[in-house]
Formats: structure tokens, sequence, C-alpha cells
């Protein structure tokens, strides 16, 4: 494999969905209870993780840091998150509401602070199916931006991605560092380990 020189540092932005895979209950006034609902990771967002760490793990080293910006109640997908495997997790706790902007907003300072060299996101979220994060994130730090990843590999200073597009599949190589998003195919996230939970 081509030595690297950058940071080997990957940031991993997460965001948390509803757990689609639960019976939902109503209350005998006729509305929703939500009292009992599950959050998961959004599913984008595993597939960026794993393939964080996949690469970490190819080259031997590096850092793979999980980011949130949200409520307290995150915490619990970013200790999923270390759980699979992630080296860090921060959180950026706020009780307003967070759309788009402001996710790429706070995410901007957290490279600031951070400096990696490559961020990997999901190409959207599974509740609203919106993907401006990751485009506002690029745009707000001038990086080059891949979107719709199907394959993704680091080349010393640069990274080969394939990507799905409306014709079929588009290769292009970036400079690092840049931002990615990741499609559903790109991988199979890893289940988090029990001793991990622990």
């Amino acid at each position: 494999m081509t030595e690297t020189k950058w940071s080997m540092k990957i940031l991993v932005p997460i965001r948390s969905v509803l757990d689609f895979d639960q019976k939902i209950q109503i209350s005998p006034d006729g509305s929703l209870d939500d009292s009992d609902l599950r959050y998961d990771i959004n599913p984008f967002d595993a597939v960026a993780l794993e393939e964080a760490l996949q690469i970490r793990e190819s080259f031997g080293q590096g850092e793979v840091v999980c980011a949130a910006i949200g409520s307290d109640e995150l915490e619990i997908q970013l200790r999923t998150a270390l759980a699979m495997g992630a080296d860090r997790a921060l959180l950026a706790s706020t009780n307003s509401k967070v759309d788009h902007w402001i996710s790429a907003v706070a995410l901007q300072k957290i490279v600031e602070a951070e400096l990696p060299g490559l961020i990997l996101m999901g190409e959207r979220t599974a509740e609203d199916d919106s993907d401006m994060t990751g485009a506002f994130l690029a745009a707000l730090l001038d990086w080059p931006q891949a979107t719709f990843a199907s394959q993704i590999t680091v080349l010393g200073d640069e990274v080969r991605v394939s990507r799905e597009i409306d014709s079929g599949i588009e290769t292009i190589r970036l400079p690092l560092p840049s931002v990615i998003t990741c499609g559903l195919r790109l991988n199979k996230p890893r289940y988090a380990s029990f001793r991990g939970q622990m």
C-alpha cells in the first residue's frame, strides 16, 4: 500500500434517526406515545463509520473520531460508535433544533480543532432523505468533495472514489483533505461488540 503523508485522522459525523424496527404505540388520547421510542445511528453514517474503521485497519494506524451535534441523548449513538471501534467521540451539545446548515457550521469548528485528513459521512439522512450537510461542509472548508461513494481507496496524499451517478459508476481522484459522502452499497457495517458496549 502507498505510504501516506496525511494525518490519518478520519472524522465521521453521526446523526440519530428513529429505529424503524419497533412497534409504534398510540396514547389513549390518540397521539403518538414516544416515551419508549428507540433511536439508532443513521444507517448511512454507520456505513461511513465502517469505511473509516476499514481504512484505519488497512494502514495499521490512525484515528477515527466521531462527532455529533444535538441533544445529550446523542451520547447513546456515540457510545455505539465507540463500541463499533471508533477511537474517540465528540458531542457538541445543544437543545436547539439542528438543521443541515447548523450542523455544517458546527462541524467546521470541529474540523478546525481536530484537523482530520478525511471526513467520511453518510450521503443522506434516513428520516428526511436530505443530503445537504456534506455539501455545506465542503463549501465552508473549501475542500474537494465526492458524493454517493460506492468504493474508496486512499492513495498517499489523495483518495480514489468510485461514485454512483445516473449513467453508472464514475471514478475520480481527490487531493486530501476532502469530504466524502457514503452510500449504502459501500460496505456492511459491523455490529457493536458486547464487550465494546460494556
